[in-house]
């Protein structure tokens, strides 16, 4: 049986700006990294055999972070959040 985890990005600088990122790459801010390095404290037990994340900077970061060399980091293109046309960078409220 496959188990799929599915885990957000940490905070971005985008994030703290209140900013809608979408397809913008950016990244991750000091708490962000933070974060993601908590990620991998809390998911260090479990068997993970890959990690998938899309090609964003933050997703990328964060996954390197959170499991450094110890798992496989594959980026896809097609796991990016969605992409917010002309509001990319826009505020987000």
């Amino acid at each position: 049986m496959v188990t799929i985890i599915f885990e957000a990005h940490g905070t971005t600088t985008d994030n703290e700006a209140k900013l809608a990122s979408g397809w913008n790459d950016v990244g991750l801010s000091p708490l962000g990294e933070a974060q993601a390095r908590e990620l991998g404290e809390r998911r260090k037990g479990e068997e993970i055999a890959t990690v998938f994340c899309s090609d964003l900077m933050r997703s990328y970061r964060t996954a390197q972070l959170a499991f450094g060399r110890k798992l496989p980091i594959v980026e896809d293109r097609r796991l990016r959040e969605c992409d917010y046309g002309d509001l990319n960078g826009e505020p987000s409220e």
